[in-house]
């Protein structure tokens, strides 16, 4: 069995939770749960958000994507090309 805890909370924050628990056809303990992993998963979207913008102020990052770029799919024409040919 899960062991549990108490967290204290207002009233006011207890029925909101509640409701939208309600509304969600979960229990209060389902809903934190689904509130935690999505604010975990928020934090890693918003970090990588944070890293992709960092990075396109790089030059020689955006130098880097550029000749990944420029190269994408040669291999793969070529040997589109050959297996046509």
């Amino acid at each position: 069995m899960t062991k549990t805890t108490t967290i204290r909370v207002s009233r006011q924050v207890h029925g909101l939770l509640s409701e939208q628990a309600r509304e969600r056809r979960l229990s209060l303990a389902g809903y934190l749960s689904e509130l935690a992993r999505r604010q975990s998963k928020e934090v890693l979207f918003a970090e990588e958000r944070r890293a992709a913008h960092l990075d396109g102020q790089d030059p020689a990052v955006m130098a880097e994507y550029a000749a990944w770029q420029n190269s994408s799919g040669d291999a793969w024409d070529r040997q589109t090309d050959e297996s046509v040919g």
